[in-house]
């Protein structure tokens, strides 16, 4: 969440502040350190009423937000994202006799073992770089979900209050590198170019510029973001929930159709990578060449131009407009994207060139007054928190076209909330950072 929203504040007003932000991490830290101490206990009372009323505030805080929700697809959203602190409070203010503590253990437990065994077979499948490590926190979260359903280390509620102070444990040592990080950044290098954020080599390609652009008004072009469903292609008769929003699904050839993401700004500007050579789409062959290995890699082409994207293939079955955005970082990163021509369908796809390049053209977009409070503003929005799990999830495995959308997406709506939350609409003037539009439709969408 931390590295999301320095990225969107943009690193400019944070870099005199470098010392700072590593003494802060440090604070966190040690009180990290405190929470796990009142942890062992065996009570945790004071650790419970402070995280707990925490995550009531935060809750409160966005029920304006969901009154004022534009319309009802986006009050659903917001009820949504606003549930999730509201559940957290109920599980650590409710009383010992509802046994919060024991429903919120399980809860993590199973989402340690979901997340445990995709990561693992993932690493043993795939082999994306830095394959054993993910092995090894696959394991670690396998164990942690055992200790949670069998009460150890200690009881429900220490166990919850431990896994909470592991959390600020890792958000001190984010914010220790950040201000590290940042008190080495000259003015042009971007703040992608971190080990925080390169650790798969994706921000390579994030430009070096001086200055900063001024916010986009919601007269000029937007960028279109198109996606082709993996479930929307012609021959597929199969749904997969899930799998076939994110992955691939089994078509009727008993292929496999994986979905497609591009960017369009203006006729002369298309972002659209794609091999050489058709990858054959069986399912045996399909599973051998998603590798990360160096023998898997082929040679990739860049697509001209939406037209001929779609006259060779076929129309996308949505496209989605963005307006906040760098035109002039999207287009340094894109030259420097293409000198390489080499398409891996785990390490360099269609969605590794469209995800961190908007990131790229993303940084600084909520730049202003009051570096601080912005930051405090995202830090308490749960969409960034859902945003923070979507890039968590393409850092282990690979930007697929359905976690770009779905994080493009909830960053833009983490942004229009907050413009309307801290009445920062100086920073430009309003507009949906991201709309959907159905293109005309080919099949029923994921």
């Amino acid at each position: 969440m931390l590295k999301i929203a320095f990225l969107l504040i943009g690193p400019t007003a944070f870099r005199p502040f470098g010392r700072v932000i590593s003494a802060l991490g440090l604070c966190v830290i040690a009180a990290a350190g405190l929470t796990a101490w009142d942890a062992l206990d065996g009570i945790a009372r004071f650790s419970h009423q402070l995280f707990g009323s925490l995550f009531l505030a935060i809750a409160l805080f966005h029920l304006l937000a969901v009154m004022n929700a534009p319309d009802r697809g986006e009050l659903v959203q917001r009820l949504w994202r606003m549930g999730l602190p509201l559940a957290v409070a109920a599980a650590l203010l409710a009383p010992p006799s509802l046994h919060g503590d024991w429903g919120a253990s399980v809860v993590m437990a199973v989402a340690l073992v979901i997340d445990g065994i995709i990561r693992l077979g993932i690493a043993l499948v795939v082999r994306v770089p830095g394959w054993p490590r993910n092995i090894v926190v696959a394991l670690a979260q396998l164990g942690g979900a055992g200790g949670l359903l069998w009460q150890w280390p200690l009881d429900p509620a220490g166990n919850v209050i431990l896994a909470l102070s592991l959390s600020l444990l890792l958000s001190g040592w984010v914010l220790l590198r950040l201000g590290v990080h940042l008190g080495r950044l000259d003015d042009k290098t971007s703040i992608l170019r971190s080990s925080l954020y390169s650790t798969r080599n994706w921000h390579a390609h994030a430009p070096s510029l001086e200055g900063s652009d001024p916010p986009r008004s919601a007269e000029q072009q937007p960028l279109i973001m198109y996606n082709w469903m993996p479930s929307a292609a012609p021959n597929v008769t199969m749904r997969l929930p899930v799998i076939d929003r994110y992955f691939a699904v089994p078509d009727a050839d008993g292929g496999m159709s994986s979905g497609h993401v591009s960017l369009e700004l203006g006729a002369d500007f298309y972002i659209s990578y794609y091999p050489n050579e058709e990858i054959e789409r069986s399912s045996t062959n399909f599973i051998n060449t998603m590798s990360g290995e160096p023998s898997h890699d082929m040679v990739g082409s860049f697509v001209p131009s939406f037209a001929f994207e779609v006259d060779d293939w076929r129309a996308p079955n949505r496209q989605f407009l963005l307006r906040r955005f760098s035109e002039r970082r999207l287009r340094a990163y894109w030259d420097s994207f293409r000198q390489d021509t080499t398409y891996s369908l785990v390490n360099r796809n269609c969605a590794v060139a469209v995800g961190p390049g908007l990131e790229a053209a993303m940084e600084g977009v909520w730049a202003g007054p009051r570096p601080w409070l912005r930051l405090l503003r995202l830090m308490v929005d749960p969409g960034l928190w859902l945003a923070a799990l979507i890039r968590g999830r393409a850092d282990f495995l690979t930007w697929t076209p359905g976690f770009v959308v779905d994080y493009m997406g909830e960053l833009n709506r983490v942004l229009d909330q907050c413009e309307q939350g801290l009445g920062l609409r100086a920073a430009w003037p309003y507009a949906p950072g991201m709309v959907g539009q159905d293109f005309p439709p080919i099949g029923d969408e994921a």
